[in-house]
Formats: C-alpha cells, structure tokens, sequence
C-alpha cells in the first residue's frame, strides 16, 4: 500500500465507539451559537483548573477537545466550518457559554447570540495568561476570525452585533460577511423586530 494510501486509509477508518462519542460532542459544540478556538502549550493541571475556574464565574466553560478528532468533524459534517478546521492542532481548548443555547422568539429574536461582555471576558482571560492563544472561532455557524472576535466585544448589545455584522458588508475581505449571506432571514427578522419595538408596527399600505 503507498502512502498516500495508507494515511487515507487512516484518515477514513471507523472510529472506536469512545471516539465515536467525543467525535458526537465535538459536533454539540460547533452546532453551538458562539464558541472560541484557544490553544495552550505548557499549561499544568493546576493552571487548567484555575483557567476554567475564572471562566466559569462569567458564565463560560472551557472544554479541551481532541483536535484530531474536531477537525475530522468540522471536515466531514460541518462544511461551512472548514476554515477553523486548521485552528485543531496539538492541544486545544474549545470555550462557549454554560447557558443552553435559548430559542428566538419575536419578543427577543436574538436570544440565542451571545452576549457581547462574554466575548470581552474570553479575550480578557486569555490575554492573561501568556501561554494561551485565541485563534478564532465560529458564529452562527460561520467562521469567526480574531479580529470579528474583538469587534463584536466592543459593541454594547446582541442587537449591537448584528449592526456590527451589517456594518462589515462593506468588507468583503471579512468572513462574517459569509455568515450575514447565510442568515438574511434571520437578521431581516431581528431588526424589523428591533424597530417594531422602538416605533410601533409600521402601517398597512391602504
């Protein structure tokens, strides 16, 4: 057998049922609204520990994930993802809210995003600890670069970050361009919402 062969052979094999129910809950987090991508390198347990900790108390959680086995998943099933497919490598940390994601509603059509100072906290806990690194992640199942990640933590509100996200429409170099292309119901749904609120339902034409 060639390599190139041999490495497809392993690349494509069945999973043990063990890896078959990580590869299961690496597929729950990145159906997930919102999570960011770290790696860490030379982190003990008890840094790990004291990381989740202080995440934990601004309502974060911080999964480690077999990288391997994330980005064969991101790979296989979640297409649209295949941009951070290449943030798995070595060791990995996935973090997200510990809130289950809540539903939309016509009263709050952006429950389900998360809040902007979530995504400051993440930026703020992993700038203190020099041996992380904050690679991205994904929004409403679209790619989510570092430099979208911090732009949406300086905006005010949920419904400030789908103004954030019109306003990069202007940038097509932006990959939540992408996310805004696949959402227009969603965002058309949120704002009319949004403005409903503020001025009333608009009027029927006669």
């Amino acid at each position: 057998m060639s390599s190139a062969a041999s490495a497809a052979f392993v690349r494509n094999r069945p999973f043990s049922i063990l890896k078959r129910t990580r590869y299961n809950q690496c597929l729950e987090i990145a159906d997930r609204p919102f999570f960011a991508v770290v790696q860490y390198n030379n982190l003990n347990t008890t840094d790990l520990q004291a990381i989740r900790q202080e995440l934990s108390k601004k309502g974060l959680s911080a999964t480690a994930v077999p990288s391997n086995i994330f980005r064969r998943a991101v790979l296989n099933d979640r297409p649209k993802l295949h941009r951070i497919a290449n943030f798995f490598h070595g060791p990995t940390m996935v973090i997200y809210s510990k809130e289950q994601p809540a539903a939309p509603t016509p009263e709050d059509p952006m429950a389900h995003l998360p809040k902007p100072a979530q995504l400051k906290d993440i930026l703020s806990v992993v700038q203190s600890y020099g041996r992380l690194v904050n690679l991205g992640g994904s929004f409403e199942g679209s790619p989510l670069s570092l430099e979208d990640m911090v732009s949406l933590s300086k905006v005010s509100s949920r419904l400030d970050i789908y103004g954030q996200l019109l306003s990069l429409l202007n940038n097509p170099a932006q990959s939540l361009t992408q996310s805004l292309n696949q959402h227009p119901s969603s965002l058309a749904f949120a704002l009319q919402q949004y403005l409903d609120r503020e001025n009333g339902p608009a009027e029927e034409a006669s």
